[in-house]
């Protein structure tokens, strides 16, 4: 089923490249959203990753693997 967008929603979107031995990478936001009430969504291609994610403010948030990759793992955060 597509998933739709409420026009009064705002929502921000990018990807964060990773290397073997990274395991932690803060996104920031170039327009803060109007609070921490946001999901997010990730995907990494072609890879089986799992993703934790602390430090959840209306300016960004922080990306945390169990295990080191080489890769980019792409993000969507959709204001709730």
């Amino acid at each position: 089923m597509p998933v739709t967008m409420s026009p009064d929603k705002q929502f921000r979107s990018g990807s964060e490249p990773f290397t073997v031995l990274q395991l932690q990478r803060t996104v920031t936001f170039a327009t803060p959203l109007p609070s921490a009430n946001y999901d997010l969504a990730f995907v990494a291609t072609g890879l089986a990753i799992s993703v934790t994610v602390t430090s959840k403010t209306a300016a960004g948030f922080t990306i945390n693997l169990a295990i080191g990759i080489a890769g980019t793992i792409s993000w969507i955060a959709r204001e709730t």
